[in-house]
């Protein structure tokens, strides 16, 4: 029989950095059988988490074999994408009866939330960012350097600032309120953009590990736009790998979709940009 899998072999085989699930940190596992309690996240969920399991007992049995049988080293210990995985990707997901909830692409999957935050709940967020606006960062640029890949500004928030948003993002996503990054808002001046990007982070870099540290790796991004922006004059959420999927902004619509899957691998497929719009916009995300 093989050895029971331990920490090791999971870190080893799957790369897993800090990445969060649920209430606990998949890189702290010890045993296979944590992951039952770990993954209860909601009902909504449990197919997701079904589906992870079966795929986690397939790594977990390959990895052991593989360092039980001591022919050759594992050759996946250092997946990056879910492009390189020779598994399926397993994605977060999104709970099927929130209100309203479209799926607008199928692989991957995107969804829109039209009404996901009221007009008021908009223009208080909006409101509120006024004072403390920045220049939006980036991961792997100085605190003070300017990018001209992303020109827009963000302003931060707490999660105790707003807990009703949070809270809804919380019965969106199935991840508890703790697992949340702290929200903020961004402003796009006129013809001010972010050019195609990823969310999630690479974990095979410095940069990416460093960053991983405070949080983990992002497995959803919850976006909402706060205020329209007409037809014609741009400001699209953008995804070029996507055969060109554009999201037009609404006010109070949110968009949601998987940056990495459930094993924080990066998918390539998430790539996305926020073109340049004639007008000011506004976004708030988590």
């Amino acid at each position: 029989m093989p050895p029971a899998p331990n920490r090791k072999n999971i870190s080893t085989a799957f790369n897993l950095l800090k990445c969060l699930v649920a209430v606990v940190t998949l890189g702290t596992l010890e045993t296979e059988g944590a992951l039952t309690g770990a993954l209860k996240l909601n009902d909504h969920l449990l197919q997701t988490s079904s589906l992870f399991r079966t795929n986690l007992s397939t790594r977990l049995s390959f990895a052991t074999n593989t360092e039980a049988d001591n022919k050759s080293p594992n050759p996946y210990p250092y997946l990056v994408t879910v492009q390189q995985s020779p598994y399926p990707p397993v994605y977060n997901g999104a709970n099927p009866t929130y209100p309203n909830i479209q799926l607008i692409h199928e692989d991957p999957p995107i969804y829109t939330v039209p009404d996901f935050l009221s007009h008021s709940e908009c223009d208080f967020l909006i409101a509120a960012a006024q004072d403390c606006f920045i220049p939006a960062p980036i991961i792997g640029k100085e605190q003070d350097e300017l990018s001209t890949e992303r020109t827009s500004s963000t302003c931060y928030f707490t999660r105790d600032d707003f807990p009703d948003y949070l809270s809804k993002v919380s019965l969106l996503t199935g991840q508890a309120v703790e697992n949340c990054e702290w929200p903020q808002v961004g402003r796009y001046l006129p013809s001010q953009q972010y050019h195609p990007h990823f969310d999630a982070l690479d974990l095979s870099s410095d940069e990416g590990q460093r960053a991983s540290l405070n949080g983990g790796q992002r497995i959803v991004t919850v976006l909402a736009y706060l205020n329209d922006i007409q037809a014609g004059r741009g400001g699209q959420t953008d995804f070029p790998k996507l055969n060109n999927l554009q999201i037009q902004p609404k006010k109070g619509m949110a968009l949601v979709f998987f940056p990495a899957s459930m094993d924080c691998l990066v998918d390539l497929d998430a790539l996305h940009a926020a073109k340049p719009a004639m007008d000011t916009k506004y976004i708030s995300q988590v």
